[in-house]
C-alpha cells in the first residue's frame, strides 16, 4: 500500500493504491462514513488490461469521493 497528498490548489486529495483485501476493507469505509451527515457523491472507475485476440479483465478499480481516493489492484504486475 502507497499512499500520498494531491495538492490541486483549491483541495488536497488523499490517495491510496492497494492490492490487498484487508486495506481495501478498512479503507472502503472512509468512502461509506458519513459523519457530517451531507449528501455524497462517489466516482468510480475502472481499467481494464488489452491483449489483441484475448478476454480482457478489470485490472484497476478507482473510487473518488473528492477528499480520498482509492486505487486497487485487482490482478497482478504481469498479467498487464
Amino acid at each position: 500500500m502507497s499512499s500520498s497528498i494531491v495538492d490541486l490548489g483549491v483541495a488536497r486529495v488523499e490517495t491510496t493504491v492497494t492490492r490487498e483485501t484487508s486495506e481495501f476493507n478498512r479503507l472502503v469505509k472512509t468512502f461509506l462514513s458519513n459523519n457530517l451527515n451531507m449528501k455524497k457523491i462517489i466516482g468510480l472507475d475502472t481499467e481494464r488490461a488489452m491483449k489483441p485476440g484475448k478476454l480482457t479483465k478489470t485490472v484497476l478499480l478507482q473510487l473518488c469521493d473528492g477528499d480520498h481516493c482509492l486505487i486497487v489492484q485487482l490482478h497482478p504486475y504481469d498479467y498487464v
